[in-house]
């Protein structure tokens, strides 16, 4: 779907592998701590994350869930600073997601239909066309990406250093800043944010080259930018009793758009770019890691499956280990979301990809 195992950098792959991890033990802490509307059987358990607390262990729940949206960043950057060298759609990609997010969105759907699960009328629909519905929202915002990211390239080669550098200051200030305090205000949108990172990190690659480079600089943004995130969400925690209006936003920060987060995106990313050496095994499951989320988070398993599994672990352990059940269950997700992704791979995902290359052939052909 991407380049092939033993042609990319290992770098950068073991970044994701970590990455997707981060935005796993995220979900498992986000069904937990956010109340569902479409299956309220277990809304009993919620603990409400947003709130300000004196659990530390709650406090850390809401800590890694505020920093989930740095590792999607970096999905976005890493994007980004390929696709910047693009010169032009490969309709096989595309349609390759679409496939692979539809018929695992199905086979979920029939699992859990003959497995006699009440899935509302409304969910049906959804599973049947996943990619319209966002119900994963980073593949439909991914596919978006895309589709624009031609006319984008052709925006930043038609214009110079300087009206570059405007745009990307003026887009980073209105949707990175301004949004940042509230997603009310300039009609924002998430494919906005992420099409401003791009032309970020393009300015960043073409202009910026030494500096992106250099791992002091960007060892030094990301540690300061993580420092600046992490003293706001304990400041936010700690005055939240004492100030009304700050007990209920203490996941404030988890937007794509915190500048923060971006800072400490791009940075990781050029300081896992450049690390120079190649391991097959972590390109091989990085090269899963689009299955694991599509798997992991579908639409399904998350309102039905995984509030059940934590109304089991709750039950069985309590609230006082309620830490650990979340880094076992977040683990345990992980390897079996591999082991699917690798067999849906191996064996669907092959017969995509031969059915893909053979109507390329006579696309050709027909020319």
């Amino acid at each position: 779907m991407s380049k092939k195992a033993s042609e990319r950098q290992s770098g950068i792959e073991l970044l994701k592998l970590f990455l997707m991890f981060l935005i796993v033990i995220a979900h498992v802490i986000q069904s937990v701590g956010q109340r569902s509307a479409d299956n309220p059987v277990f809304n009993g358990n919620i603990i409400d994350l947003c709130r300000t607390t004196d659990n530390i262990q709650f406090f850390l729940m809401a800590l890694i869930w505020n920093f989930v949206m740095f590792a999607v960043d970096v999905f976005f950057v890493s994007s980004a600073w390929f696709l910047t060298d693009s010169k032009g759609i490969k309709r096989n990609k595309v349609m390759a997601i679409i496939a692979d997010v539809w018929i695992i969105s199905v086979i979920f759907l029939v699992c859990f239909l003959v497995g006699g699960v009440p899935v509302s009328g409304k969910l049906i629909i959804k599973s049947l066309l996943p990619t319209i519905f966002s119900n994963n929202w980073f593949i439909t915002c991914y596919l978006i990406l895309y589709l624009i990211h031609p006319l984008l390239n052709i925006v930043i080669k038609g214009i110079d250093e300087r009206a570059h550098r405007i745009v990307v200051l003026t887009g980073l200030f209105g949707y990175c800043i301004i949004t940042a305090i509230s997603e009310y205000l300039l009609f924002y949108s998430k494919i906005l944010v992420i099409m401003i990172i791009y032309l970020t990190v393009a300015y960043v690659k073409k202009y910026m080259a030494k500096r992106a480079d250099d791992p002091k600089i960007n060892g030094l943004l990301f540690t300061v930018s993580f420092a600046i995130n992490f003293a706001v969400i304990c400041m936010i925690n700690i005055f939240g009793g004492r100030i009304g209006f700050l007990q209920g936003m203490l996941m404030h920060s988890n937007t794509i758009q915190n500048p923060f987060l971006i800072v400490m995106a791009i940075t990781s990313f050029n300081l896992f770019r450049n690390m120079s050496f190649h391991n097959e095994i972590v390109n091989s499951m990085a090269g899963l890691t689009l299955y694991v989320y599509i798997i992991h988070e579908n639409i399904l398993f998350r309102t039905y499956a995984r509030p059940w599994i934590w109304d089991r672990l709750l039950k069985s352990y309590g609230y006082e280990h309620i830490l650990a059940c979340a880094v076992c269950f977040a683990v345990f997700i992980y390897v079996c979301s591999f082991a699917a992704g690798k067999l849906y791979y191996m064996t669907v995902g092959r017969i995509i990809g031969h059915l893909l290359k053979k109507h390329e052939s006579k696309s050709a052909v027909r020319l």
